[in-house]
């Protein structure tokens, strides 16, 4: 009696080497995975906007990326005694808009530089279920703790997941992409939504490999 399932990997058609540039871009598995490519010495960028999970934002961060995209005063808000910006996770936030917009800009200008030169992009996707900020009509990356009413909820299709990588793919067809979902659990979700989440993010990853080469 076996008591563990064999999963066979098949042989991947190209191998990562210490020469090739990676950007990591995506949900804390990203960062997790990060760490340890950044142990053995391969060199990398993590996560320029911070921790994201949804793929409409993460997408919009790549792009935001590559076409090196400059952060001024409308496209920061205050809230809680601090600069936020919705692009960005929490960990960009401060007290002087200014310098906050010198970090956000200097970082997205070192990753424009950085993509130039990547050879691999792995984005990992957390979840499907978005979050429009109503005043601005803006689905966000992050809420950084606004309350909830300034909020609409929902679950993307695969559709619009799929729709969202097409506006985005010419400009990273030269690159090789690496999807990966995390497998961290969304509790507050619920269970079964949480679940939902997840088989959309995958089913959307295989129709995008199936359509795009």
């Amino acid at each position: 009696m076996e008591f563990s399932t064999k999963v066979i990997i098949p042989k991947s058609p190209f191998l990562i080497t210490h020469q090739d540039k990676m950007l990591l871009i995506g949900s804390c598995f990203t960062e997790n995975i990060g760490k340890y490519l950044t142990q053995f010495q391969y060199p990398i960028t993590i996560n320029p906007f911070g921790i994201s999970y949804n793929p409409v934002s993460i997408f919009n961060n790549l792009n935001n990326i590559i076409n090196n995209k400059v952060y001024t005063e409308q496209d920061l808000l205050f809230f809680n005694e601090l600069y936020i910006s919705l692009d960005h996770h929490g960990s960009y936030s401060g007290i002087d808009k200014y310098e906050m917009l010198d970090i956000i800009n200097k970082e997205v200008e070192k990753s424009n530089s950085d993509f130039n030169q990547t050879k691999f992009i792995v984005i990992t996707l957390g979840t499907s279920f978005v979050y429009k900020y109503l005043d601005h009509n803006k689905l966000v990356a992050n809420c950084h703790k606004i309350p909830n009413n300034k909020f609409e909820k929902r679950l993307l299709s695969i559709e619009d997941i799929f729709n969202s990588f097409e506006l985005l793919k010419d400009q990273i067809k030269e690159k090789i992409i690496l999807f990966t979902v995390s497998p961290v659990r969304h509790w507050r979700d619920g269970a079964i939504d949480n679940l939902r989440s997840k088989s959309i993010l995958v089913e959307s990853i295989h129709q995008i490999i199936s359509k795009n080469e």
